[in-house]
């Protein structure tokens, strides 16, 4: 009986290890294949993320939109007080195409560095001040349009045709 009870035990603490290690392993893998070397994580202006990304090329290439769209998307968004919050991964070939096309965008609408919010995540969508939970983000980039602080639209990953189109749409809503 004793025997028994001695051998009962020890398998439920065996049982107990395996499981215990099986959970931890597979807690260090979730955390560790979110990790993402050198990536820019958290708030950062856009000459910040320029600075740190590593990337080869911050050029918009030939994207020139129209003046007409660039003064309609300067116009709605003064008049609808819009912000701009912005989720890109330094290590993702979207963010590397879009980005520098958005940032132009902005800087040719003369959109204020004070309406533009950037922020880097890493391959899990997280970053330090939690703001990608906040506004669940799950794919970059991922432009979220504010106007008086309110949520009125997002665009993920890519415009559907172009970031010019796209934010004139969701300002116009």
């Amino acid at each position: 009986m004793i025997g028994k009870s001695i051998k009962s035990r020890a398998a439920f603490f065996v049982l107990a290890f395996i499981i215990g290690f099986s959970l931890t392993a597979g807690y260090v893998w979730a955390q560790n294949s979110c990790l993402t070397p050198n990536a820019v994580l958290g708030p950062r202006t856009w000459e910040e993320w320029k600075a740190e990304a590593g990337w080869e090329n911050y050029a918009a290439g030939e994207y020139s939109p129209p003046q007409w769209k660039v003064a309609e998307l300067a116009g709605l968004t003064r008049a609808r007080n819009a912000t701009f919050i912005v989720f890109g991964g330094s290590w993702c070939s979207d963010s590397k195409v879009q980005l520098p096309v958005l940032f132009r965008l902005f800087s040719l609408a003369s959109i204020p560095a004070g309406r533009q919010r950037l922020y880097g995540v890493n391959r899990c969508v997280k970053e330090p001040t939690q703001t990608a939970d906040r506004y669940n983000i799950s794919r970059v980039p991922t432009v979220v349009v504010l106007s008086n602080g309110r949520e009125i639209g997002r665009i993920a990953e890519f415009p559907r045709p172009d970031w010019a189109d796209d934010l004139i749409r969701v300002l116009s809503g």
